[in-house]
């Protein structure tokens, strides 16, 4: 948070991409099933000995467990973006139209929007940012929009669960 708070307080225009609370759970969910069991617990002894986050990272015994801790994150995530006015972007309107969404994220920038933005084969830079490179510097792949409204494949307890938390700062991004 104070990294995030920091570049929320610069001189540089910040650009708050959410996705949807539910898409944001099912993916997690998928995640947190998929991550083997053994590298939780590596990864709990390399933050402890390392001090990274100066705390164990939240370890859930069930999916419930972790979707009211996603919707709960989501929804101080959304809240924090309105404490500071940052311009925030809806995910699932950026990939379903991205030509208007990127001219307007240019726009806020101050950045000139340039068609060869929307080619995933236009060349681009090396990612040079926050984040895992090795990630960043994967092949790009065009737009796609399979993972969001995604609402239904989540179990009927874990959409209520998100539809409680998260209802009214959903409805505050529209």
């Amino acid at each position: 948070v104070e990294v995030l708070d920091r570049l929320a307080a610069g001189s540089d225009s910040v650009v708050a991409i959410v996705r949807d609370p539910y898409d944001t759970a099912l993916s997690t969910l998928r995640f947190w099933r998929l991550w083997p069991a053994r590298l939780q617990a590596v990864e709990r002894i390399l933050y402890r000995m390392v001090g990274l986050l100066g705390h164990v990272p939240p370890q859930f015994s069930d999916g419930r467990e972790l979707v009211h801790y996603v919707a709960r994150n989501w929804v101080d995530f959304v809240d924090w973006c309105q404490s500071h006015s940052l311009y925030v972007v809806r995910y699932e309107d950026l990939v379903r139209d991205p030509r208007p969404r990127l001219r307007e994220l240019c726009e806020h920038c101050g950045i000139l929007f340039d068609e060869r933005m929307l080619d995933h084969l236009h060349p681009r830079r090396s990612f040079a940012g926050i984040g895992d490179p090795g990630m960043m510097n994967r092949p790009p792949k065009p737009v796609s929009v399979h993972s969001t409204g995604r609402r239904y494949q989540l179990a009927p307890e874990y959409r209520q669960i998100v539809a409680e938390k998260c209802a009214s700062a959903a409805a505050a991004l529209g």
